[in-house]
C-alpha cells in the first residue's frame, strides 16, 4: 500500500514534513507532523493476517484520505480493521458476527494495530488486537495488557464512535443507512453530533413519555373502577350509618358494663373502711367499759359482806315490827275502810241534790243541742240532688281524662313525624353544603396547577372597588360542567394560556390589572373583552351532523357568563368543536367523512389537518382523552332538587308545629281542677250530714236516760248506812292505839338499823346499777365486736370476688381510659339504661352491609392512594419530562437548523435543492425524526428522500450531502465512508468528491477516510488530500521505488516502460 500527495492544479507537489517520534509508536510517518493531526486521528495502522493482507503498515494523512483500488484488494478490510481495533464488534460491518472470521485463512491469529493522536501534551494511543482461532481475544494499550471494555473507554475518550453510522459508514452498511428512517436517523445524528448526553436525553424521553402514558392508562381504570366502588358504597351508606350508630351504642354499654363492676367495687371499699371504722370504734369502747367494771366489782363485795351482817339484826326486828303492823294494818285498814265507806255515803248524799240540778239544766242544754243539729241538718243541700250532681260530675271528669289521652297520643304522633322531618332537613342541608364546597376545592386545585393566577385572584377579591366591573377569571373557576364526560372534553381543549386568564370588561379595568401584572411580576394572562358581542355561529346545523351521531357543539355543554363563552369562541374556537358518541367513531367509514375538523368521542380526540403541499391530502390525529382535573361540575338540576325539597320540608314542618301547640290545650285541664273541686265540696257537705244525724242520735237517748231517776229514796237510804258504820269505826280506833304504844318502841331502833342499811344498800344499788350498766356496755361490745369481725369477713370475701370480676371486665391500668363515663353508680346505671334504650330503637335490615361497606371502603381508600400516587408520579414525571426537553429540545433544533444550512448551501452548490428538518408533530418522542426532503431538477417540488421516489444514486448523494454537513459539527476526530459513489452517474459522483473535498479540507476539521474502487479523471484536489492506493494480489515487486514520486512510477508504468 503506497501513499502519495496529489498535487495541486498548478502541478507542484507540496513537501512532505517529517514526523517527530513519539512514545509508543513503533515507525515513523515519512509524510507528516503529528501537530497537523486532530486529537484521536488515526496516525497509523498496521496489520498481519488480517482477511486479505499476510502483512501491511500505512499513515493516513490528517485531512481527506482517499482509499483506491482494485475491487477484492482489501479496501473494506482497513474498514473493518478500524471497526474492530477500535473495541468495535463485528456486527456493525454487517458481514461476519465472529471475530475470528477475519482471520487470515490458513493462519490461526490475527493483528491489528492503530496509533492514534494523543491529546495535547499527552502521548499518542496505541492500541493492539491479537485475534486467536481459539476464540482467546487479547487487547494493549501501549505495552499494557487490557481488556475491551477499557479500550472502548480510552476510544470513547476521544468521540471516536465506530458504531454511528453518521460517523463511520461501512460499505456492506451503505444501503441500511441511506435506507434508514427519519427516527433512526435522528438517533444516529444525535451519537454524532450532540454525543451520548443527547442521544440519552432523547432515550430518557421516550422511556418516560411512554411510562406516563402506561401510568395514565392503569390511572384512568382506576378512576373507573373507584367511582363504581363509590356509587355501590353510596347505595349502603344509610343503613350503614345506621349500623355504625348502633355499633357505637353497643360499645358504649360494652365499656359502661365494664366499668360497672369497678364502681360496685369501689362501693364496697367504702362498706369495708365503714366496717373499720366500726371496729376501732368498737375496741376502744370495749376497752373503755372493761377499765370501769373491775374497781366497782371490789368495792360491791365489801358492801356485801356489811349488808348481810345488818339483814341478820334487822331481820329479827323485823319479825316483831311485822306481827305487830300486821295487827295494826289489819285495825288500821278496817278503820279507814269504814271511814272511806262513810265518806263515800255523805259524797253521795252531796252529788244526789247537785245532780237534782244539774239534771234539770242538762235536760235543757240538751233538748237545744238537739234542736241546733236538726237546724244545721235541714240547711244543707238535698241528698238526692248531690247524688245525681256527683255522678253527673264524676262521668265528665272521665270524659275529660279520655280526650286528654287522646290529645297525647296525637301530640306524641306530631313530635314524631317533625322528628322524621328534621332527620330530613339536616341530610338535605348536609347535601347542600358539599355541594356548596365544590367552588373551594377547585380553587384548591387551582393553586396547586397555578399559584400565580391563584395569587391574582385573592387580590382581586381584596381590591373590588378598584374595578370598574366584575373581572371574571381566572376561567377555571368560572365554567361548570355538569357533564363529567364533556369536562374532559372542554379542559382537553382550552390551553392552559386561557385556563387561567383573567377577563377585565373596560379599559380601565384592563389597564388596572396589567399595572398589577408589571408591578407584582406574576406571569398571567389578560383577555381585552372591552368590546364584546360577538357572532359565533356554528359551522355546520347539527341537524346535518346527527348521521354521524355528533348532536352537540362543545359551547353548548358547560354553564358560564356569556362573556366567557364569547371568549372561549373566539380565542380557543369551541363553537367549532363537535361532541360524538362511541357510534361516531365504531364505523370507520363514516368516521372519515365527519365534515368538522375537530371532534370528540367518549375516548377520543379527532383532529383533521390538511397539508399545504402536494394533493393537500388530509390526515387525522387521534389523541386518547384525559380526565378532567379541574373542571368537575356541580349537578345544578340536583341542587334545584335538593332545595325545592328542603323548602318544603321546612314548610311541613312549621305546619307540625302549629298543630303540636293547637294540641296542647289547656282548657281540659282547667275544667277538670274545676270538677275535682266540687267533687270535693260534696264529699263535705255529706260528712257534715253523717255528722249531724249521729249526734242528733246520741244526744236523744242521753235524754232519756235522764228522765229515769229518783233522787229522794237515795238519800234516805244513805243517811242509815252512815250511822252504823261511825258506831263500829269508834271501836276499832281504840285497839289500834294499844298496839301503836308496843310498836313505836321496836319500830325506833329498828329505824335506825334500817337507816344504816338504806344508806349502805343506796351505795350499793348505785355501785350495782353502774357496774351492771357498764357491763351490759362490756358484753355489748363484745358481741359487736365478733359480729363486725364475721361481718368484716364476709363483706372483704365479696370484695375480693368482685374486684376479679372488674379486673376480668377491664384490667386496672386500663381504668383511666373509661374517665369519661360517671364515677356514680346510679347515674351510670341511667346512661346505661338510656344506650340500651338507643339500641333497641335501632333496627338493622341488613347485617351485612357494614362488612361489605369497610370491605369496599378499603379497597376505595387503597385506590384512591393509588390514584394520588400515580398522579405524583405523573406529574414528576411530565416536569422531568419538561426539564429534559428544556435543555435538550432546543439543543437538537439549532443542531437540525445549522445541519439544514449545510445541507441546503451543498445541494445548492451542485444545482439541486434540499432541507432538512426536525419532524416533532407526534406527541410520542420515539416518533420524532430527521426529515430529508430534495429535488434534482428546478421544476420539481420537495420531496421527502424515499426509496421509492428517488434513484439509488440519487440517495446515495444526499446520503453523502448529509455526512458532509455533519462534518463541521462533529467533535469526532476521524469520519469513513466505504464506497458511498456506488451508483452514483459520474455528474453526481464529481459533484459529490468536490464537496467532500471542500468540507474536509478546511482548516481545523478531522480526519476523513472516502473508500472507493475508482476515481474520475480531472478531479480537482488540494495539498490536504491523501491519497491511499492499494495493490495487493500474487505479483508484487520486492521493493517499491519510494524514492521516486508514485505519480512518476504510475506514469511510467502506463507507458510500459
Amino acid at each position: 500500500l503506497m501513499s502519495q500527495r496529489r498535487r495541486s492544479s498548478s502541478g507542484s507537489s507540496q513537501p512532505y514534513p517529517k514526523r517527530r517520534k513519539v512514545d509508543n509508536s513503533q515507525d515513523d510517518n515519512p509524510y507528516y507532523d503529528d501537530s497537523e493531526y486532530y486529537p484521536g486521528s488515526v496516525l497509523r495502522v498496521k496489520l498481519r493476517n488480517f482477511v486479505t493482507y499476510d502483512k501491511v503498515e500505512f499513515f493516513p494523512g490528517p485531512k481527506l484520505n482517499v482509499v483506491i483500488g482494485p475491487n477484492g484488494t482489501g479496501k473494506s478490510t482497513i474498514v473493518c480493521a478500524l471497526a474492530l481495533g477500535l473495541g468495535g464488534k463485528p456486527s456493525i460491518l454487517g458481514r461476519s458476527k465472529d471475530p475470528k472470521e477475519f482471520i487470515k485463512y490458513g493462519h490461526d491469529s490475527a493483528l491489528i494495530e492503530i496509533e492514534l493522536k494523543g491529546k495535547r501534551n499527552k502521548n499518542n494511543l496505541l492500541i493492539r488486537r491479537e485475534i486467536h482461532r481459539d476464540d482467546s481475544d487479547n487487547w494493549y494499550i501501549g505495552n499494557h495488557k487490557t481488556n475491551r471494555k477499557e479500550v472502548v473507554a480510552a476510544v470513547f475518550k476521544y468521540n471516536i464512535q465506530v458504531s454511528n453510522l453518521c460517523q463511520f459508514l461501512p460499505q456492506d452498511r451503505v444501503a441500511s443507512f441511506a435506507q434508514m428512517n427519519a427516527k433512526l436517523l435522528l438517533k444516529e445524528t444525535e451519537k454524532a453530533v450532540g454525543g451520548e448526553k443527547m442521544y440519552n436525553d432523547h432515550m430518557t424521553l421516550v422511556e418516560k413519555k411512554r411510562s406516563v402514558l402506561n401510568t395514565d392508562k392503569t390511572r384512568e381504570e382506576r378512576e373507573k373502577i373507584l367511582i363504581s366502588e363509590k356509587e355501590k358504597n353510596e347505595s349502603l351508606e344509610r343503613e350503614v350509618q345506621r349500623f355504625q350508630e348502633r355499633e357505637k351504642y353497643k360499645k358504649e354499654i360494652e365499656r359502661i358494663k365494664k366499668k360497672k363492676p369497678w364502681l360496685t367495687y369501689n362501693l364496697q371499699k367504702v362498706k369495708l373502711r365503714e366496717i373499720k371504722n366500726r371496729q376501732n370504734m368498737n375496741e376502744q369502747q370495749l376497752q373503755d367499759a372493761m377499765a370501769i367494771t373491775a374497781p366497782l366489782r371490789e368495792q360491791m363485795e365489801e358492801l356485801n359482806y356489811e349488808l348481810e351482817t345488818l339483814d341478820r339484826q334487822i331481820g329479827e326486828k323485823k319479825k316483831a315490827v311485822s306481827r305487830l303492823e300486821a295487827s295494826r294494818k289489819s285495825q288500821s285498814h278496817k278503820s279507814h275502810k269504814l271511814l272511806e265507806e262513810i265518806d263515800m255515803f255523805k259524797d253521795k248524799l252531796e252529788n244526789l241534790k247537785d245532780e237534782e240540778r244539774d239534771f234539770k239544766r242538762q235536760i235543757l242544754d240538751m233538748e237545744n243541742k238537739i234542736e241546733s243539729y236538726k237546724s244545721k241538718l235541714a240547711d244543707l243541700a238535698d241528698e238526692e240532688e248531690i247524688k245525681i250532681q256527683y255522678q253527673e260530675l264524676q262521668v265528665r271528669r272521665n270524659e275529660i281524662r279520655k280526650q286528654q289521652d287522646e290529645e297525647a297520643f296525637k301530640v306524641s304522633e306530631i313530635k314524631d313525624r317533625k322528628r322524621d322531618i328534621y332527620n330530613k332537613i339536616k341530610s338535605l342541608e348536609r347535601d347542600l353544603a358539599q355541594l356548596d364546597d365544590f367552588q373551594h376545592r377547585r380553587y384548591q386545585t387551582l393553586r396547586r396547577h397555578n399559584s400565580q393566577a391563584a395569587r391574582t385572584y385573592e387580590w382581586i377579591r381584596r381590591n373590588q372597588e378598584s374595578f370598574e366591573h366584575r373581572v371574571f377569571g381566572p376561567l377555571a373557576l368560572e365554567v361548570n360542567v355538569p357533564n363529567p364526560q364533556h369536562a374532559k372534553f372542554l379542559e382537553q381543549s382550552i390551553p392552559n394560556t386561557y385556563m387561567y386568564c383573567f377577563i377585565p370588561q373596560s379599559r380601565r379595568d384592563y389597564q388596572v390589572l396589567q399595572s398589577f401584572r408589571e408591578r407584582e411580576g406574576v406571569k398571567i394572562n389578560i383577555v381585552n373583552m372591552s368590546n364584546p358581542g360577538g357572532n359565533y355561529p356554528h359551522p355546520i346545523p347539527k341537524e346535518n351532523l346527527r348521521q354521524f351521531h355528533i348532536h352537540h357543539y362543545l359551547d353548548e355543554v358547560f354553564d358560564s357568563d356569556p362573556l366567557i363563552k364569547e371568549v372561549l369562541c373566539s380565542q380557543v374556537g369551541i363553537h367549532l368543536v363537535g361532541i360524538g358518541t362511541n357510534d361516531t367513531e365504531s364505523d370507520k367509514r363514516l368516521l372519515e367523512h365527519v365534515p368538522l375538523d375537530r371532534f370528540f368521542t367518549p375516548m377520543n380526540e379527532f383532529r383533521k389537518k390538511r397539508s399545504k403541499y402536494g394533493n393537500r391530502e388530509t390526515s387525522t390525529t387521534v389523541m386518547q382523552i384525559r380526565n378532567a382535573k379541574i373542571f368537575t361540575g356541580v349537578n345544578l338540576e340536583r341542587k334545584r332538587k335538593l332545595e325545592q325539597q328542603l323548602a318544603e320540608l321546612k314548610s311541613h314542618y312549621k305546619l307540625l308545629e302549629e298543630e303540636e301547640r293547637q294540641s296542647q290545650s289547656t282548657n281540659t285541664r282547667e275544667e277538670e281542677m274545676e270538677i275535682n273541686s266540687k267533687l270535693r265540696q260534696i264529699a263535705s257537705v255529706n260528712k257534715q250530714r253523717k255528722s249531724y244525724i249521729d249526734r242528733i242520735k246520741t244526744s236523744e237517748k242521753q235524754l232519756s236516760q235522764m228522765h229515769m231517776k229518783d233522787v229522794e229514796k237515795e238519800e234516805e237510804k244513805i243517811n242509815i248506812v252512815i250511822k252504823k258504820k261511825n258506831l263500829l269505826r269508834v271501836k276499832i280506833n281504840t285497839s289500834i292505839y294499844e298496839t301503836l304504844k308496843q310498836y313505836a318502841t321496836i319500830l325506833f331502833s329498828l329505824n335506825t338499823e334500817s337507816i344504816t342499811r338504806i344508806q349502805k344498800v343506796i351505795v350499793h344499788k348505785s355501785m350495782q346499777l353502774d357496774y351492771e350498766r357498764h357491763s351490759l356496755e362490756e358484753k355489748k361490745f363484745q358481741n359487736e365486736k365478733r359480729e363486725l369481725k364475721k361481718e368484716m369477713e364476709r363483706e372483704m370475701g365479696i370484695a375480693r370476688e368482685m374486684k376479679i370480676r372488674a379486673i376480668k371486665e377491664l384490667p386496672q391500668d386500663q381504668l383511666p381510659e373509661y374517665d369519661e363515663y360517671p364515677d356514680d353508680i346510679d347515674e351510670l346505671e341511667k346512661l346505661l339504661q338510656n344506650f340500651i334504650s338507643k339500641v333497641k330503637s335501632i333496627m338493622i335490615n341488613n347485617p351485612g352491609a357494614m362488612e361489605e361497606y369497610e370491605r369496599r371502603q378499603e379497597k376505595i381508600q387503597k385506590l384512591e392512594e393509588d390514584l394520588a400516587k400515580q398522579e405524583e408520579e405523573i406529574e414528576n414525571a411530565m416536569q422531568e419530562i419538561e426539564n429534559i426537553e428544556g435543555r435538550w429540545l432546543p439543543e437538537i433544533n439549532r443542531i437540525i437548523s445549522r445541519i439544514n444550512e449545510k445541507f441546503s448551501e451543498y445541494f445548492a452548490n451542485i444545482g439541486c435543492g434540499g432541507e432538512v428538518h426536525l419532524d416533532s408533530e407526534d406527541p410520542d418522542y420515539d416518533n420524532w425524526g430527521v426529515e430529508i426532503r430534495v429535488k434534482f431538477r428546478k421544476e420539481d417540488q420537495l420531496r421527502r428522500l424515499d426509496s421509492h421516489v428517488q434513484s439509488g444514486g440519487e440517495r446515495s448523494v444526499a446520503t453523502m450531502l448529509y455526512l458532509i454537513s455533519l462534518q463541521d459539527m462533529t467533535k469526532c476526530p476521524f469520519r469513513l465512508v466505504d464506497e458511498i459513489n456506488q451508483g452514483m452517474d459520474p455528474h453526481n459522483e464529481r459533484m459529490i468528491f468536490d464537496q467532500v473535498v471542500e468540507a474536509s479540507c478546511k482548516p481545523n476539521l478531522p480526519q476523513y477516510f472516502l473508500i472507493t474502487p475508482k476515481l474520475l479523471r480531472n478531479l480537482k484536489y488540494t495539498p490536504d488530500i491523501t491519497i491511499l492506493c492499494i495493490f495487493n494480489g500474487p505479483w508484487q515487486p520486492s521493493k517499491w521505488p519510494l524514492e521516486k514520486k508514485l505519480g512518476e512510477y504510475l506514469k511510467s508504468a502506463a507507458n510500459g516502460s
